[in-house]
């Protein structure tokens, strides 16, 4: 088959949406290696080369009003290019389909990862919220199926969007290989650039209210581990919580780790103590799923999509009590007993998550 990607992502975002990409069409690749992957992107990157190689073909914009106007290239001008190539699915990555696909006569594919500008609208202004919800609704509309990345998506999109239940398929995602291979290829030079000790907890994802790191760093002050946090960090937000930390001084507690690859977090993973990922809301949450792959424990919260990935191999805690993140860091802290157990069902936990099986899921929804 000649399958099309929108692949801007795949090729210009280095987090959650351009991870998902990246994983998912290196995963097709390897398991229906005959077909060709065609990757609509406005520009490619150096950074990854190897999408520009066979079995990927990426097909950039044509003409000078094309190149000009890229946003309205993804929106429109797309549909004009996958009919002249032939393509047998057209897959949107990123939630979001061409509003004139309706001419493209293939299979129209719309992956749809969250709705939280929706559940949660206080957190983006009103010009993305009404943007966001046009391009969603738009694409589910006109998508053959739509795959939602948890059972929480799929219940939103029900709730807000008023989608066909019968046209959405859960499509629980997997994790990048490096993680899933971590004993081999994990890079633990990031131990001595952080001069960390042997024990310390970690905290993996982006810098912002939703995601409650500011409570996590109070619960820290109780805790005789330092704490690891990897991720970006949002001007307003982090500045909050870099205040907090100068004021109790607790500079030698809180570590930041900035440009972590892939490989040195598995590492980080596979050495912590555990993981606390205290989010208000996921679509899904990979970290979770990271470090159950890499033999670590989890304490997240009890809500959204995290139940879904966790089930019964994590710590659950309501994110907005600092008590219970305290009280769940020192369980698993003081009990080796406690935390082989979190280890081996978190290991039973990933195999409804493996990289072979959201690959086949994702071909049977191709034919």
């Amino acid at each position: 088959m000649n399958i099309g990607f929108d692949a801007k992502r795949l090729f210009l975002n280095h987090s959650g949406l351009g991870n998902y990409s990246r994983n998912l069409v290196s995963l097709l690749a390897k398991q229906a290696p005959s077909n060709n992957y065609l990757l609509y992107t406005p520009s490619v990157t150096a950074a990854y080369d190897q999408f520009t190689h066979s079995p990927f073909k990426p097909v950039l914009p044509q003409g000078v009003l094309s190149n000009l106007l890229k946003s309205r290239w993804r929106s429109y001008g797309i549909t004009k290019q996958i009919v002249s190539d032939n393509l047998s699915v057209y897959h949107g990555l990123s939630n979001e389909l061409p509003y004139n696909i309706g001419g493209f006569k293939g299979k129209k594919i719309v992956t749809i990862h969250d709705l939280i500008f929706m559940r949660f609208p206080s957190y983006y202004n009103g010009f993305d919220r009404q943007n966001y919800r046009k391009k969603v609704a738009a694409a589910c509309a006109n998508a053959d199926a739509v795959i939602s990345i948890s059972h929480q998506t799929k219940n939103d999109l029900e709730e807000f969007l008023k989608v066909d239940s019968a046209k959405i398929e859960v499509h629980g995602q997997s994790c990048q290989e490096i993680f899933w291979n971590h004993a081999t290829q994990a890079d633990k030079s990031i131990f001595q650039k952080l001069q960390l000790p042997n024990d310390f907890l970690l905290y993996v994802g982006t810098v912002e209210p939703r995601k409650n790191l500011l409570q996590l760093v109070q619960a820290m002050q109780t805790i005789d581990l330092p704490l690891v946090v990897v991720g970006r960090i949002k001007s307003t937000y982090g500045k909050k919580i870099k205040e907090f930390i100068s004021a109790k001084k607790m500079e030698s507690k809180i570590i930041f780790a900035e440009n972590v690859s892939n490989t040195q977090l598995a590492a980080l993973y596979h050495k912590a103590t555990c993981l606390v990922y205290p989010s208000s809301f996921e679509g899904f949450g990979l970290p979770i799923l990271e470090a159950m792959v890499c033999e670590c424990p989890v304490i997240t919260g009890n809500n959204s999509s995290l139940t879904e990935v966790g089930g019964n191999a994590a710590i659950y805690i309501d994110v907005d009590r600092v008590e219970e993140y305290t009280n769940a860091i020192n369980n698993v802290i003081n009990s080796s007993e406690d935390r082989k157990k979190l280890i081996s069902k978190g290991l039973d936990q990933v195999k409804q998550f493996t990289p072979q099986s959201w690959a086949q899921k994702t071909l049977k929804t191709y034919v």
